[in-house]
């Protein structure tokens, strides 16, 4: 009885971890957010540009990238012992609220 008493709160906080680490990760996988030239000339056709850099972290497979902001280029090394190395999980952190990506691109060369 004294055992149950201690594991359930235990099960329970860890449920509850779980649940807010999967609600809070902003990510998706690459291949989910690329998008064709159409659908991307159809995504700037009714949004507004912004020059100012609202993301401060992207990560492939939990690597950082590195942004080249003057080329509007990522670089991503890849990691040749990952079956996602072409379809990598991508999260970021942007400054701003309700900020979704989209990446033109085909594939991962």
């Amino acid at each position: 009885m004294n055992r149950k008493m201690i594991l359930i709160p235990i099960i329970i906080f860890s449920a509850i971890i779980i649940f807010l680490i999967i609600l809070l990760n902003q990510s998706s996988k690459y291949n989910d957010i690329s998008v064709n030239e159409d659908t991307w000339n159809n995504i700037i056709s009714v949004k507004n540009e912004n020059t100012n850099l609202i993301l401060t972290d992207i990560e492939f497979n939990e690597y950082n990238l590195i942004i080249d902001e003057q080329n509007s280029t990522l670089y991503y090394s890849l990691v040749n012992e990952s079956k996602t190395r072409y379809n990598p999980n991508v999260s970021f952190v942007s400054n701003q609220k309700n900020v979704k990506i989209a990446i033109l691109s085909d594939e991962i060369t």
